[in-house]
């Protein structure tokens, strides 16, 4: 009892092979026992092989794997109605062959000169078989109006009208070109030949010995050789362009230089998910200019996606015809014909296709070594992409990078240089930004109109970084303009507020501090907008006092009327008042813990009440805490001022 598969390749009938041999290979090659007419099929796929009474199939560890019954397996002991699945093919097995099904080794040499090389099922008629099966037609016999690449002048490309169709028919575009004419006492090696001599060498024949085989000095590399060769020149070519634009040019006229179509497009993949046609060859003159719409081109969605879904080209010389592709209604609206449509990645991220339109190409010429070509050149341009727009990434950070450290540097122009020099007051203050650009910010501003006296401040945006910076030098500039004409803390706030609101996006708020120093009197007034405590310490006294500064963050609310006030502190010689920002008492250590406002008043107290030290100390309290956190993880600022 011989069994048999039923072979369905894709827009082709089906056939019914015997599978009277041992060993089966199936697969895209041409040198497997039952070989496939089907892209999405690798070259040797799997096999089907006799085991005593079972018939085992094992998956040749192929590309897109081997489903039987929709189950991807590697090993299966195959029975009556077994459903074989491998790329668009489907071969279902009979433990029974029919008397209509044909033999394996009926099946039609691809060829003359190689012996053992077989014609894919789905390419030629079987013997048998009742309906001849349809050669399909390479889109060069149609003969279409094709860009050909002109190398010499760095890919340049130029409509080319093809040569008038000959009036002798066109052979099927895998046969092989028939062998030149041998001179007398010569023979040909064919393909496939064990003796180890390489392919297609002319060698003399002999009686009864081996001549040795001396290779001719004017034989060409055969055609797999110059094809591999060009896409190591096209690579080349792509790998030394870096700018974007250029280099969507140049992948579309290096891949012409591999394949020459009527019109190609380059159409890239967008993280929103949207396909963006970004270059063009020939393009149909009705394209709207500025438009990147695919549909402007009359480019099929459905197929640039399916090529981008399964990762590999998509090739079909009759899209509309195609059992999968035919479905789509855009292939159906714009009766889309020869396509091929090569994706582009890189680690794993969709960048876009190649969409080439009428390509001349045959699918399964030398065993589909042309098509994989141009999948091997996708992944090429995919990695020529990602370098591009990695060093375009590195470029605008290192530009942004610097801006930051201008702004930086602008920032830290803002902050004082030294403190003022105040009767009866003694002052020291410090930031250090978690980025080159903090948001906290601390001033001392000494007045004569409205009055005589020294506004201290010290302030923290919601958030860190370049934008927090940007409100900071705001609040400084406003609150110095205010403070020639506005002579109370609480009165500045409450004007600073107004102005600074409208402009603040939501969720950004300031914290704000302000300390007015009254000479004369010798009074510290204070209002608070929602900061951090006062740390009052008595050094006569021995005593520490925390004050809670209260008040409502600035940019919360429209009027801070009402919400705020000025309050008094005195002082007596030698006292101390410490403002600090929540970079300090928030600061974490390795087990996150908080170094909180209790340790903050300890390094205060911990040495020389002179502001200078104080802060100091304070700063250096916090790093110790930190240590071994790694980054620091808020902006940190410090304020100390000491009654004379």
């Amino acid at each position: 009892m011989v069994p048999s598969v039923v072979v369905q390749v894709p827009n082709e009938p089906a056939i019914e092979v015997r599978l009277d041999q041992d060993n089966v290979t199936v697969g895209r090659a041409d040198q497997n026992v039952l070989p496939l007419r089907d892209m999405n099929v690798s070259r040797k796929h799997f096999s089907i092989q006799r085991r005593g009474e079972y018939w085992v199939l094992t998956d040749a560890q192929s590309r897109n794997g081997t489903l039987v019954n929709g189950v991807a397996v590697l090993n299966k002991v195959l029975v009556e109605g077994d459903r074989v699945q491998a790329g668009g093919s489907q071969l279902t097995f009979r433990v029974q062959a029919s008397d209509n099904a044909c033999s394996l080794a009926q099946l039609p040499r691809s060829g003359p000169g190689t012996p053992g090389a077989r014609s894919p099922v789905g390419g030629y008629p079987l013997p048998g078989t009742q309906t001849p099966r349809q050669q399909l037609t390479s889109p060069l016999a149609r003969k279409p109006s094709v860009f050909q690449p002109n190398i010499g002048s760095g890919f340049g490309f130029s409509p080319q009208p093809a040569a008038a169709e000959s009036q002798t028919s066109t052979p099927p575009p895998s046969s092989r070109p028939a062998e030149p004419a041998l001179a007398r006492g010569e023979e040909t090696i064919p393909k496939g030949d064990k003796s180890g001599t390489r392919e297609g060498v002319r060698r003399p024949r002999t009686a009864g010995r081996q001549a040795k085989v001396e290779p001719e000095a004017s034989e060409e590399a055969p055609p797999e050789a110059t094809r591999w060769r060009k896409l190591a020149e096209v690579a080349c070519a792509i790998n030394v362009v870096h700018e974007l634009d250029q280099l969507f040019d140049t992948i579309l006229d290096a891949v012409l230089a591999l394949v020459p179509a009527k019109s190609a497009y380059l159409v890239l993949h967008t993280p929103e998910g949207e396909l963006e046609v970004q270059a063009h060859r020939n393009a149909p003159t009705e394209a709207r200019a500025g438009d990147t719409s695919i549909e402007s081109f009359r480019l099929s969605r459905q197929i640039c996606r399916e090529a981008i879904e399964q990762g590999r080209p998509v090739l079909t010389q009759d899209a509309v015809g195609d059992e999968q592709l035919g479905q789509f209604v855009s292939v159906v609206n714009l009766q889309l014909k020869s396509i091929l449509c090569v994706p582009f990645a890189s680690q794993g991220e969709n960048l876009g296709v190649v969409y080439l339109d009428e390509p001349g190409c045959d699918p399964f010429a030398d065993e589909g070594e042309e098509v994989e070509l141009v999948g091997a050149f996708g992944d090429l341009a995919g990695i020529a992409l990602a370098n591009a727009r990695m060093l375009l990434e590195v470029k605008e950070r290192e530009r942004l990078e610097q801006e930051v450290a201008i702004a930086g540097r602008i920032q830290g122009a803002l902050l004082p240089s030294s403190p003022p020099e105040v009767d009866g007051l003694e002052l020291a203050g410090q930031t250090r930004a978690a980025r080159h650009v903090g948001g906290d910010i601390y001033d001392f501003f000494a007045r004569d109109t409205p009055r005589e006296d020294v506004l201290i401040s010290i302030g923290d945006v919601a958030g860190k970084g370049v934008g927090a910076g940007m409100v900071m030098a705001s609040v400084r500039a406003l609150l110095r303009a205010l403070a020639e004409v506005v002579e109370t803390s609480d009165e500045l706030l409450i004007h600073l507020n107004r102005v600074l609101s409208p402009d603040l996006d939501p969720g950004i708020f300031v914290s704000f501090l302000l300390l007015r120093y009254d000479p004369p009197s010798g009074q510290l007034y204070y209002t608070g907008a929602g900061h951090e405590h006062l740390i009052v310490y008595r050094p006569g006294e021995d005593k520490l006092t925390t004050i809670r500064a209260g008040g409502v963050v600035l940019g919360l609310v429209d009027d801070l009327r009402g919400r705020i006030s000025e309050e008094v502190l005195t002082l007596k010689p030698g006292d101390v008042v410490c403002l600090y920002t929540d970079g300090a008492t928030e600061a974490p250590d390795t087990q996150g813990e908080e170094f909180g406002l209790e340790r903050v008043a300890a390094a205060v107290r911990g040495g020389p009440s002179d502001p200078a030290a104080v802060v100091e100390r304070v700063m250096a309290a916090v790093d110790a805490f930190s240590e071994g956190v790694g980054e620091q993880h808020d902006d940190l600022t410090v304020v100390a001022l000491r009654k004379g």
